[in-house]
């Protein structure tokens, strides 16, 4: 696998910036060679033709930023191809992990979503005080963590 890192050309003199995760190539039985690939939006830019010297502050400072992404990404493939473990995720318990996704969609969706996912949230976690041997969850916070 390759991952690199795209500039797509837009109108307004900015470009985008994406990581693409290249995964190789097949031919089907026509022969026909289709390529796989996964593409990740960065919030990132560039000016195409940066003309003050804070706009090429600005693209020096993203393509650090980008290339830190990609070198991350890369390392996260690699460790788990190796069988290495991330402790982040390890560590993580699933019902702040469903905490933290409720509390992103009371922000962005609508009360009537909101609502229904905070019954199944509620529902699951009866279950899995029932269920399971650890009853008292504490709620920890998680500020900067961030679980994908």
């Amino acid at each position: 696998m390759k991952i690199s890192i795209e500039k797509r050309a837009i109108a307004g003199g900015k470009q985008p910036l994406r990581l693409v995760y290249y995964f190789g190539s097949r031919t089907d039985s026509n022969g026909k060679v289709t390529h796989q690939r996964k593409i990740e939006t960065l919030d990132l830019f560039l000016y195409a033709k940066p003309t003050t010297s804070i706009e090429r502050e600005h693209n020096r400072e993203v393509n650090k930023q980008a290339e830190s992404i990609e070198a991350k990404r890369t390392v996260e493939h690699f460790s788990g191809k190796h069988g290495f473990k991330t402790t982040v995720k390890s560590k993580a318990d699933f019902i702040i992990y469903l905490d933290i996704i409720l509390e992103e969609k009371r922000k962005t969706t609508r009360e009537a979503a909101v609502k229904v996912a905070e019954c199944s949230f509620n529902q699951f976690k009866k279950y899995a005080r029932l269920y399971c041997h650890s009853s008292n969850y504490q709620k920890i916070s998680l500020t900067g963590l961030q679980i994908t």
